[in-house]
C-alpha cells in the first residue's frame, strides 16, 4: 500500500509518497513545488503524483495559518462525540459565528484537549481541487498536529521544541504538551517561546527546526533524521531532511491517531470502496469455497434423489412380482406388509411363511431358481430350474429331513444343458 502525502504551506506544496510494508514505512518519491494560486498548485499535482496500480490513501495537510487553536477542558476523549460538541464550543473563536466548520482535538500531555478547526467552505475547497486532478484525500490535516509521532531526539522527560517556522509543537515524554501556529514574522519563534516560558514556566532544552536552521538562541540545532530516512534512496528533487514532516503524518495514519478534519459533512465517501478493494481476494476465496459447498450440496441431492428412485422401482418391481394382477398401487410397501401379516395369520402355526423359509435355506446354488410354488395345507408343489439332477436331489433330501415326504422329481433336459424340474410333496414322516 502506498501513502501520498500532500502537504501545503502558505505558497509551496510538498508531494511524497512512502510504501507500508507491514509496519514498516519507505520513502519512494519527493516533490516540491511553488505556486501562487490554486490552478498553478492542480497543474504541479497532475504533473507530480502520477497514478499507480497499487491501493494507495492520500492525505492531505493544510497549512497551519488555516487552522484555529483552542485548548478546552472536557470530560470525554471520544473523537466521535467530541466532532460533535467541539463546533458549538468553538463558534466563539470565528469571525463569522455562523459558517460551519470542521474540527477534531489531540490529547496534549496534562490531559487537556487541543481542539482545531477550519471552515468547511475552505476545505472542501480543496477537496474538490484534489478530487480534480484524481488523488481526492481520505485524511484532511496539518502537519504540524501530528509531528508527536516523530522520534524524540533527546531525553523525553526534558521539553523540547520542534519548528518549522510555520508552526511550534513542544513535548514531553513522547506527547505534545503546547502546539501553535506561528504568525509570518522573524521574531514570533522568540516570542512565543518566552511567552511559554513566562505562563507555563516551562524551560525548553531544545529547540530543533526542520530541514534548515533559523537561529534564535545557542540551543537551536537541526532535528536529526529518523533512522528510516537516513537510508532512504527516494526519487524526486527533496533531501532526506525534506521528508520528516511527511513522515509524521504517514506514521500518524499508520498508527490510526492522526488529527482528521474530514469529517461531519466532509466525511470520506469512499472508505466502503477501498475496503472492499483491500479484502477483495479473501472476498472471492469465501464466494469460490460457497460456491463448492452449494455444488457439493447439489451433487448429494441429485446422488440421494437417484438413490432413491432407484429404491422406488426396485419396490415397485418387487409389487408387480407380488401383485401382478393390481395395476394401481396405493402405497406398495404399506400393501406388501398388509400382505405378509395377512400370511402370518392366515394358519395359527404360521405353516406358510415356515414353508418358504425352508425352501430358501435348503435350496442349494445350482438351483437357480424357484419358478412356481403351490402350498395346499398338507401339499405342496414346486417347479424350478437347476444345472444338474444332484442339486434337486439334495433339496430333495433337506426336505425329507425336515418331515416332507416327496416324489421322486420330474427332469425335463433343456438346450443350453440346464435342467427343468417338478417336485411334489406331502406332510407326513418318512426316512430321507
Amino acid at each position: 500500500m502506498i501513502i501520498q502525502v500532500i502537504q501545503l504551506s502558505r505558497q509551496t506544496v510538498t508531494c511524497c509518497r512512502f510504501r507500508k510494508s507491514g509496519s514498516s514505512l519507505t520513502p519512494v518519491t519527493g516533490f516540491r513545488h511553488t505556486f501562487e494560486n490554486q490552478e498553478e498548485l492542480k497543474t504541479h499535482i497532475l504533473e507530480t503524483l502520477r497514478p499507480l496500480s497499487e491501493d494507495t490513501r492520500t492525505i492531505l495537510a493544510l497549512p497551519a495559518h488555516l487552522l484555529t487553536l483552542r485548548e478546552l477542558q472536557l470530560p470525554m476523549q471520544d473523537r466521535r462525540k467530541l466532532r460533535s460538541i467541539l463546533p458549538f464550543e468553538l463558534a466563539s473563536e470565528l469571525v463569522d459565528t455562523e459558517q460551519e466548520i470542521v474540527c477534531d482535538a489531540l490529547v496534549l500531555s496534562d490531559g487537556t484537549l487541543l481542539a482545531g478547526c477550519c471552515p468547511v467552505a475552505e476545505v472542501r475547497s480543496y477537496i474538490h481541487l484534489l478530487h480534480e486532478c484524481g488523488v481526492e484525500p481520505e485524511v484532511v490535516t496539518s502537519a504540524f498536529l501530528n509531528w508527536q509521532h516523530l522520534p524524540c531526539p533527546g531525553e523525553q522527560s526534558t521539553p523540547w521544541a520542534l519548528t518549522d517556522s510555520e508552526a511550534l509543537m513542544v513535548c514531553q515524554d513522547g506527547h505534545p504538551l503546547f502546539v501553535r501556529a506561528l504568525p509570518e514574522n522573524d521574531k514570533a519563534l522568540t516570542s512565543t517561546l518566552t511567552v511559554l516560558s513566562l505562563t507555563k514556566e516551562l524551560t525548553i532544552a531544545n529547540v530543533f527546526h526542520l530541514e534548515t536552521v533559523k537561529r534564535s538562541s545557542e540551543t537551536d540545532t537541526l532535528f536529526a533524521l529518523p533512522e528510516v530516512l537516513t537510508k532512504t534512496n527516494a526519487s524526486g528533487d527533496l533531501p532526506a531532511t525534506a521528508l520528516t514532516s511527511p513522515l509524521a503524518i504517514a506514521l500518524a495514519y499508520q498508527n490510526g491517531e492522526i488529527f482528521n478534519l474530514r469529517s461531519g459533512v466532509l466525511s470520506w465517501t469512499h472508505k466502503r470502496t477501498h475496503q472492499f478493494k483491500q479484502f477483495r481476494i479473501p472476498v472471492i476465496l469465501a464466494a469460490i469455497v460457497l460456491a463448492l459447498l452449494f455444488t457439493e450440496s447439489a451433487l448429494r441431492w441429485y446422488l440421494l434423489s437417484r438413490d432413491i428412485r432407484s429404491l422406488n422401482a426396485s419396490i415397485s418391481k418387487i409389487y408387480r412380482e407380488v401383485f401382478p394382477s393390481r395395476r394401481k398401487p396405493v402405497d406398495e410397501v404399506a400393501e406388501i406388509k398388509a400382505e405378509i401379516r395377512r400370511l402370518r395369520q392366515g394358519t395359527s402355526d404360521n405353516a406358510t411363511l415356515a414353508f418358504l423359509k425352508l425352501l430358501a435355506e435348503s435350496k442349494p446354488d445350482q438351483v437357480t431358481g424357484l419358478t412356481e410354488i403351490e402350498l395346499d395345507g398338507q401339499r405342496f408343489k414346486i417347479k424350478g430350474e437347476a444345472k444338474v439332477n444332484s442339486a434337486v436331489t439334495a433339496l430333495q433330501q433337506k426336505l425329507v429331513a425336515a418331515g416332507w415326504k416327496t416324489d421322486q422329481p420330474e427332469f425335463t433336459n433343456r438346450p443350453d444343458g440346464s435342467i427343468l424340474f417338478v417336485l411334489i410333496g406331502r406332510q407326513g414322516s418318512t426316512q430321507p
